[in-house]
């Protein structure tokens, strides 16, 4: 699982904008307790780096909870079975999108 940071450093007279890199552990989706800690883990980083957003990515499969899929409607019924990659976007005022990328290369936007 890796969460990508977009940081903005001050270079000079000018702005450059740069990627951070944090690897979380495979367990931080297990549980309503891990998946807490990481989540509270990253946004601190994101805190502290004065990132813009955060990108997380991670695979269908390495999710033990929360099963997203099952816990309501889910949009689009061919998905329950196949695999793919969640990508979750958030910035530092808190918008938040996230978006199902099937390994077929089907795109879906799972919240407005």
């Amino acid at each position: 699982v890796v969460a990508e940071l977009i940081l903005e450093h001050e270079v000079g007279l000018t702005k450059e904008l740069k990627w951070g890199r944090i690897t979380i552990g495979s367990d931080a989706f297990t549980s309503s307790e891990n998946l807490e800690s990481m989540t509270s883990f990253v946004r601190s980083k994101q805190a502290t780096s004065s990132a813009h957003a955060i990108c997380m990515v991670v695979q269908k499969s390495d999710i033990q909870y929360p099963l997203v899929w099952w816990s309501g409607p889910w949009p689009w019924m061919d998905d329950l079975s196949c695999e793919g990659l969640f990508v979750e976007l958030e910035t530092r005022d808190r918008c938040r999108r996230t978006w199902f990328l099937r390994l077929d290369a089907t795109t879906h936007l799972l919240e407005d």
